[in-house]
């Protein structure tokens, strides 16, 4: 499973290609139900938070973080994907919603102890399997079917992702499995491809924001395609017959 921060980055990605308009609609959605669930009036019941007593106000707005969380981040591991590969989308995505069922359920727990001032066995059974009734029914699966359908939509935001490399005057376009690997050389950034060395100037923290999810910084001065990793040992990585150093920082990043 990616790292926390590789999700956040993709979580961005997908925020920053929805159009205006849609990003409207998507907080309008949320808030709304925000507000709906906690009218008294409507006397509304999730797992064992009420609307009319106001239990349901607190886990309400830590759910909408976890659940958005899973949500954004379940479309992204779609979106992300160079092509189909569901064995891949499903190794990345379902850590992370036991994950967030996990933590959600652990601190509904902590509240309902709070609030009600007891909590036993089966009580906390049903808030855990509430959780991850809740999390697959209203946001894992309704975030992947969003992925796939903007993952194959024709639509430029959505389609296909290439790399796009400015070697000195001319732009080269690249499929993700072209590249290897990124090497930093001061201000530039060589990239190892299966067309050979092509250079640009730029930066790699730069770099890990724009490439997709496969490549990963195993470096201060390497960044990898996971996808072509062939050996790893604790202080190396062979990446397409070249021999990549693994930073103290990164180890637990590859």
């Amino acid at each position: 499973m990616p790292t926390t921060k590789e999700i956040f980055i993709g979580i961005t990605k997908v925020l920053n290609q929805l159009s205006p308009q849609t990003l409207r609609i998507h907080r309008l959605v949320w808030f709304t139900g925000l507000i709906i669930i906690n009218l008294p009036a409507l006397k509304l019941t999730f797992g064992n938070f009420h609307s009319d007593d106001y239990s349901l106000l607190i886990p309400s707005f830590y759910g909408v973080l976890l659940n958005a969380f899973l949500f954004y981040g379940t479309v992204h591991f779609v979106t992300s994907q160079s092509k189909p590969d569901f064995h891949q989308f499903f190794r990345n995505s379902m850590p992370l919603l036991v994950l967030i069922c996990f933590i959600e359920s652990q601190i509904d727990a902590g509240f309902f102890l709070f609030f009600y001032g007891e909590l036993n066995i089966p009580i906390y059974l049903d808030i855990l399997l509430g959780a991850v009734i809740m999390n697959t029914i209203f946001f894992y699966l309704p975030a992947l079917v969003l992925g796939v359908i903007l993952r194959w939509k024709s639509t430029p935001a959505f389609s296909i992702p290439r790399i796009e490399i400015k070697d000195g005057q001319q732009k080269i376009f690249l499929a993700p499995e072209e590249v290897f690997f990124v090497e930093s050389d001061s201000n530039y950034a060589i990239f190892h491809t299966a067309r050979g060395r092509l250079l640009q100037r730029t930066s790699l923290t730069r770099l890990e924001e724009e490439l997709p999810n496969q490549f990963t910084r195993c470096h201060r001065s390497f960044i990898v395609n996971q996808q072509h990793i062939q050996k790893r040992s604790a202080q190396e990585i062979e990446v397409a017959g070249n021999v990549v150093p693994i930073g103290r920082k990164y180890k637990n990043d590859i």
